[in-house]
Parts: structure tokens; C-alpha cells; sequence
């Protein structure tokens, strides 16, 4: 079963990026929120599908970020926009999709070094892959967390 090039996104003041190929993870990579749009393109133009962590405001998580809940509303819908314009469909996912499958900051996956966030977005990406029954990519990552 093929596999589609995926962008997967975990946005905010820190943005995490994953990119994987169809066969690996491409590169992994932590962008500040205020500079991902010069880096949006790019990362669009090689993508099929873009996997993208919902974003919900809540008065308690517009206190504790100092980058604005608003900020990373408008990165969500540049992403959105811009995966609109190139026809590439985009998957929100809720946070907590993530947690079976998180690795730590510091792993080391595909020769990338994971960052906090560019490991929310591969467990983003590993989710997907899950749902999408491409179960024989997710499972040799997941005994390498294990081990």
C-alpha cells in the first residue's frame, strides 16, 4: 500500500515539522511561529496530505502562551489556505491523538534529532499512518520507543 508524502504540524509559538516521505521521515524540524510562513511553500509543494494538531482556545491556554492563542489560530489557517490553493487535503487532529504514540525530545528518528514539538508532530504523523492502516510503518518506531 502506497504511501502519501505527509506534512505533519505541531503549531505555536515553537512550531514542530515532520516531513516523511512515504517511506521515512524526512526531516524534523522546530521553526518560531513568526517565521514558519517563509518556510509554508516549500513544505506545501512537496506534500500530498497535512496533518495538522486542532488548536482550541480556552481562557487558561490564552493566559499561559506568550505566543497568542490568535497567532496560532492565523498559522492554522495559513497552513489550511495554502493546502487549499494546492488541493492537498488537510487532517486536524485532536492533542490528545498523539499519546500512544509520543517519543521523547532528544529521540532520534530516521537520522532527526526530535525536538519537543517536531516530536508532537511525528507522533501526529505516526497517528495518521495508524488510521490510515499503514500499521507497517508505525510499528518498527514503536519498538524502537520501547526498546
Amino acid at each position: 500500500m502506497k504511501t502519501e508524502k505527509i506534512l505533519a504540524i505541531d503549531p505555536g509559538g515553537m512550531t514542530g515539522i515532520v516531513r516523511w516521505n512515504g517511506e521515512k521521515v524526512e526531516q524534523a524540524v522546530e521553526i518560531p511561529g513568526d517565521e514558519i510562513y517563509a518556510f509554508l511553500k516549500p513544505f506545501l509543494l512537496h506534500s500530498e496530505v497535512v496533518v495538522i494538531e486542532k488548536f482550541k482556545i480556552y481562557p487558561s491556554t490564552s493566559i499561559a502562551l506568550g505566543w497568542g492563542p490568535a497567532d496560532v489560530a492565523e498559522l492554522i489557517g495559513a497552513v489550511k489556505y495554502g493546502a487549499w490553493l494546492l488541493r492537498i487535503p488537510v487532517v486536524m487532529q485532536e492533542p490528545a491523538a498523539r499519546r500512544p504514540f509520543q517519543f521523547n525530545k532528544g529521540d532520534v528518528i530516521d537520522g532527526q534529532k526530535l525536538g519537543k514539538h517536531s516530536s508532537d508532530a511525528f507522533a501526529h504523523l505516526l497517528y495518521y499512518l495508524n488510521s490510515q492502516g499503514h500499521t507497517a510503518h508505525v510499528g518498527p518506531y514503536l519498538r524502537i520507543r520501547s526498546s
